[in-house]
């Protein structure tokens, strides 16, 4: 099963990293493109991955060590409480490595 997050950071990745931007993004999913206002940021350490709506709160983290494959999400196991806040807290350091979301065209 793929997460609809992870799909849709997937796809953007690749977009992002032909511009030249990779590791601490921002996304901006408007509502007419997947259904629900999403605003994702994503971190990743050489072990792990963070992303997180900054809307809602939701999230999916990955030990990227143990799932280089990301099908098991970690986020809000409390095994792995003080790494989310360590990721979280890297996010939330970086406000000026958001990207600002580009203009609306169509539906998209």
């Amino acid at each position: 099963m793929i997460s609809l997050i992870d799909h849709q950071v997937g796809r953007i990745r690749i977009a992002l990293r032909e511009r030249g931007l990779d590791k601490n993004t921002i996304l901006d999913l408007r509502p007419s493109r997947s259904g629900v206002a999403l605003q994702l940021r994503t971190v990743r350490t050489q072990g792990q991955k963070l992303t997180l709506d900054l809307i809602s709160g939701a999230g999916e983290m990955y030990d990227l060590l143990e799932d280089p494959y990301e099908m098991d999400n970690r986020f809000g196991d409390p095994a792995m409480a003080a790494m989310q806040k360590e990721l979280t807290d890297m996010i939330a350091s970086r406000p000026d490595d958001a990207v600002a979301p580009l203009p609306q065209i169509g539906m998209a």
